[in-house]
């Protein structure tokens, strides 16, 4: 039955169906994929492109991917509405770019509602933090502050060059210490 449908089309029409199949079936895959949060999604691919200058950052397995998805069944649809063949191609031609136009921009989109929530203890700098473990003054010993940043606390080390900080307090974070000491002042 599918020898016998094949072997009644015309070569182009065949060429637009051996296409059509085994990219439709990848796409649908990693359309799959991407529903279900694989690690090899929408943002892994973004990352590739967005980084990269030029031609070379638009030539990627998935733009080709929404390419051909677009190339062969625009094809198939319109092969049989018009009359000549080269007609055909320039739409599928088109076609097939106009997908990788609207799947970059989607994905584009989608990109841009990610939000990076990693905590860099610079970023707190001149933040407001609570004393949790008294600290002690003039940087004789080491205490505990409690600071909230990106809607999650952190429990950090801190010193003072000032009077000793009872538990607490408020206290703002003036600089940064051996990469893991807050110095901090009482408000």
């Amino acid at each position: 039955m599918i020898n016998e449908f094949f072997e009644s089309l015309e070569p182009m029409q065949r060429a637009y169906w051996i296409i059509s199949i085994p990219v439709t079936l990848v796409f649908a895959l990693q359309m799959i994929m991407n529903l279900f949060g694989s690690e090899d999604g929408v943002d892994s691919e973004i990352s590739g492109e967005t980084e990269s200058k030029g031609l070379m950052g638009y030539l990627s397995l998935q733009n080709l991917l929404h390419f051909l998805v677009g190339f062969s069944w625009s094809g198939i649809a319109f092969y049989s509405l018009l009359d000549e063949t080269y007609y055909t191609i320039i739409i599928s031609i088109a076609t097939g770019i106009l997908f990788v136009i609207i799947f970059y921009y989607i994905s584009f989109g989608l990109s841009a509602l990610s939000e990076d929530n990693s905590f860099r203890i610079q970023d707190i700098l001149g933040s407001n933090a609570e004393v949790y473990l008294t600290i002690p003054g003039h940087m004789e010993g080491v205490g505990k502050v409690l600071v909230s940043h990106n809607g999650s606390v952190h429990e950090l080390n801190a010193g003072t060059e000032g009077d000793l900080i009872p538990t607490g307090s408020l206290v703002v974070i003036k600089e940064l210490k051996n990469e893991n000491l807050l110095i901090v002042e009482s408000l």
